[in-house]
C-alpha cells in the first residue's frame, strides 16, 4: 500500500519550491524525512548520483520492497502525495 511508503524530501536552505512542497507535507500531515543537500554534502552526492543534478525539491518515496521512486519538480511532488497519501 503506497501509504506504507518512507518518503524523502531533498531540499536546501532558500528555495521557494521547497517551501511550497513542505507547506503541503504539513497540510496534509504527513511524516517526511528531510535531506538538506547543503547541509549535509552525503544527501548531496546520494541526489547527484541517481538524477545527475543538484535540483531540488525532489522525493524519494520508498516503497515495503525497499525499491526508490524519485519525483523532481514540486508539483509533482505534490500531485503524488495527494493522490498517494491523502486520507480518503
Amino acid at each position: 500500500m503506497a501509504n506504507e511508503e518512507t518518503l524523502i524530501l531533498y531540499l536546501r536552505n532558500g528555495c521557494g519550491y521547497c517551501y511550497y512542497v513542505q507547506d503541503a507535507i504539513r497540510k496534509l500531515g504527513l511524516t517526511v524525512e528531510e535531506r538538506n543537500i547543503w547541509e549535509d554534502p552525503a544527501f548531496e552526492e546520494e541526489l547527484m548520483s541517481v538524477t545527475g543534478r543538484r535540483v531540488v525539491p525532489v522525493l524519494r518515496a520508498i516503497d515495503n520492497e525497499g525499491a526508490s521512486r524519485w519525483i523532481p519538480e514540486s508539483r509533482d511532488i505534490i500531485e503524488y502525495l495527494v493522490s498517494h497519501h491523502s486520507a480518503a
